[in-house]
């Protein structure tokens, strides 16, 4: 037997109080008085000393109580070897490894191979014990059935797989990890990963060496009742360096800022709590690394975060890499987005007006189609008499057609349109309703013009659909002051599947979007042209032209942002067959890493790439198309602030959680490995205690003793009272 607490055996000095009392004098009490004894002269009574013991069965039980009492106050066990006598089965240790992102800072990851490594060579040889690799998930390293099969040869096996491990990108799920390690002592698991009835008895422990950073995720340990037979101890380690910043890039606010060349991008920077400094340098760097602006130096005081605009490129164009610089450990020192080129919209403007003429559809949207951030257009005219040649007509991502009468070429623009198409309708007479139903495979359509007394207002507007979600905000979603002098009333119902975008104020339609084939054709029943309207003149103008020209709101999130481990999406296109979804097993794309490597998206994939294991732009290649996609660190894998573990002490209270060393424990002042080990006995020897609670025990048969005590000593009492009575009689 064992004790937690050895000097409360201190206590049994108090054996000597019931023995003492046993020895002490015996003064006699009863004094009853005689009438005729009261003229003899009064003689002292002498004393006597009780020599002898009468009552050893009231000493000894008084004896026992104390010596029970002491003893367990030392907690008392037995340990494994004495357990394994009994022929209780071997001790179950699960190793939790985290080879999170954060454990890429310097030192760590050789330090938690060095610790598993101890805690292995610690245990017995007839102990079982896993290792787990954890990260967002957990990877078993090595089972309980490999250590039974294994031997005297387990501990060569697990150094010889540790070499094999390294740390990854991805975040810490410790709860997961946990929940996982708890499962597997209760069940027992073998080679195969099935349970084990062999494997589910005796004692169980977890331990688990990480950096037990702040970002760490538990929130799955919240809802999983923790076995009382399973202990928990915590091997914390800590990085050579404290001072640790990282960076992370804003999504873009909505609004009409996506329609300026240069929108500003704005980034975040956190400091650690314990960081020994305040002053970092940020600059943007190009997909090779070569630097791409001026170094912006900021202050960030530690424990602190601080939202800050990024600085503009030398090169006028985008940057995909903003960096920091600065702390001690890089691992979360860049920010990837997309840099996303100026994309060529050719545009194709159908109509009979004039260049030059202010007053015109054709002026200002000639002078409204600048080049932006994401969009270059080009603009080329024709007459709606001119010749066109299908061929031609498809290279065009936009046609705009201002129509005030027939439209000669309407089966080609048809054509167009059902391959994929977009087309803007400008009706600017009652007759080009005739060449709008031409378009649309329509006869007999037909419209008027509009009852207009003085000017007409958008009543309604359908602020929902992707096409007018830049005027969402009611900062810019105001049309009041735009005022309508003309249009031309169509009736709606007489198009099949149209949507009405906005109407005017006295119900008649003013954007229609209709589908046709796989395109669509959005009519404007009234243009921007100075006779029909004042829309070229305001400002939601060119906010609405930039809407219409990329297909999208107006304004969105320029970049994805996705995590490490996270999946992106990977639009399939459709097989040549012209089937809805290529055949199964098909390459539809390609995605190349940050290292270069290089994994085929299949059809089977369901259109979805999983394998982002780092952080950087990947490359995706989908027919001719190839686009960017930015994976970032997850930010909470930044947190390296000391994680409190009492948080964890209270989810598996009253089981066990010993913290084998603090994370703020400084290198200069780590543990030794053999104090290490010490504390590791240490620990075992509590978990035991705790589980096998013999104190509990003592205090039952304490208390059995002291019920034992009170009723024979009253038997004793009476005993001795009884002669006495009868010799008074």
């Amino acid at each position: 037997m064992s004790f937690l607490f050895p000097w409360f055996l201190a206590g049994l000095v108090g054996l000597v109080a019931p023995i003492l009392f046993h020895f002490r004098q015996k003064q006699t009490k009863d004094v009853t008085k005689f009438s005729s004894l009261m003229f003899l002269e009064t003689a002292p009574v002498k004393q006597r000393t009780q020599s002898q013991i009468q009552h050893w069965l009231l000493l000894i039980t008084r004896c026992l109580i104390i010596a029970l009492i002491a003893l367990a106050f030392t907690r008392p066990f037995f340990r494994s070897a004495i357990a394994a006598l009994s022929g209780e089965p071997p001790e179950k240790v699960v190793v939790l490894l985290d080879r999170s992102a954060s454990m890429k800072r310097t030192g760590l990851w050789e330090e938690a191979v060095a610790r598993v490594t101890e805690i292995v060579g610690s245990l017995k040889p007839s102990d079982l014990v896993q290792i787990s690799a954890y990260d967002s998930s957990v990877t078993p390293v090595f089972s309980f059935a490999d250590s039974k099969e294994t031997g005297n040869g387990r501990d060569d096996k697990i150094q010889e797989l540790l070499k094999d491990l390294e740390p990854t990108w991805e975040s810490t799920d410790l709860g997961r990890a946990l929940v996982h390690a708890a499962e597997a002592i209760e069940q027992g698991e073998n080679t195969e990963g099935e349970p084990d009835s062999e494997l589910s008895e005796g004692e169980g422990r977890v331990v688990v060496v990480s950096d037990a950073q702040e970002g760490s995720d538990i929130d799955q340990l919240k809802a999983f009742l923790w076995p009382e037979k399973i202990a928990l101890e915590f091997e914390n380690l800590t990085a050579k360096g404290v001072t640790n910043a990282s960076i992370q890039l804003l999504p873009e606010a909505r609004g009409l800022s996506h329609v300026k060349q240069q929108s500003s991008r704005y980034f975040r920077v956190e400091n650690s709590l314990k960081s020994g400094t305040d002053m970092f340098t940020v600059r943007w760097r190009n997909a090779d690394l070569t630097s791409a602006s001026e170094a912006l130096t900021i202050k960030v005081p530690p424990g602190e975060t601080e939202v800050l605009k990024a600085p503009g490129t030398t090169t006028g164009v985008p940057a995909p890499i903003l960096e920091l610089a600065g702390d001690d450990h890089d691992f979360d020192n860049r920010a990837y987005t997309e840099a996303i080129a100026a994309q060529q919209l050719r545009v194709l403007y159908v109509g009979s007006e004039p260049d030059n003429d202010p007053q015109t559809a054709l002026f200002f949207l000639r002078r409204a189609l600048f080049p932006t951030r994401t969009l270059t257009p080009e603009l080329t005219k024709k007459l709606p008499d001119d010749t066109f040649e299908p061929d031609v007509v498809r290279l065009f991502d936009l046609i705009v057609i201002a129509s005030d009468g027939p439209l000669a070429n309407a089966g080609v623009f048809r054509d167009y349109v059902e391959n994929g198409g977009r087309v803007l309708f400008l009706m600017h007479a009652p007759e080009a309703a005739a060449a709008l139903g031409d378009l649309l495979g329509i006869e007999g359509l037909t419209a008027t013009a509009g009852n207009v007394t003085d000017y007409r207002l958008l009543g309604a507007i359908n602020r929902r659909h992707p096409l007018l979600a830049a005027f969402a905000d009611a900062r810019y979603g105001d049309f009041s002051n735009v005022h309508f002098w003309q249009y031309r009333k169509l009736d709606d119902s007489k198009i099949p599947d149209a949507g009405v975008l906005s109407r005017f104020d006295n119900g008649d339609p003013a954007w229609i979007l209709t589908p046709k084939g796989q395109g669509t054709v959005l009519t404007f029943t009234s243009s921007w042209k100075r006779a029909d309207s004042q829309l070229a003149l305001s400002t939601k103008f060119i906010p609405l032209l930039y809407a219409v020209l990329s297909n999208q709101a107006a304004a969105t999130d320029t970049g994805t942002f996705v995590h490490v481990g996270e999946p992106f999406p990977v639009n399939i296109p459709p097989s040549e067959e012209g089937e809805a979804q290529p055949p199964a097993g098909s390459v539809v794309a390609t995605v190349t890493a940050p290292d270069d490597s290089i994994t085929s998206v299949t059809a089977d994939d369901a259109g979805v790439f999983r394998n982002t294991t780092m952080p950087g732009l990947y490359s995706v290649s989908v027919g001719d198309q190839t686009s960017v996609v930015a994976v970032n660190l997850d930010p909470n894998e930044s947190e390296i602030d000391p994680l409190d573990t009492e948080i964890i002490r209270k989810m598996v209270e009253p089981k066990v959680v010993v913290e084998e060393a603090t994370a703020d424990t400084t290198p200069s002042a780590a543990t030794t490995a053999e104090e290490r080990a010490e504390q590791r006995s240490r620990a075992k020897d509590l978990a035991k205690e705790k589980q096998q609670r013999l104190w509990r025990y003592l205090l039952f048969a304490v208390l059995a003793l002291v019920i034992f005590e009170i009723w024979y000593s009253a038997h004793c009492r009476n005993k001795e009272l009884k002669p006495q009575d009868s010799e008074a009689q």
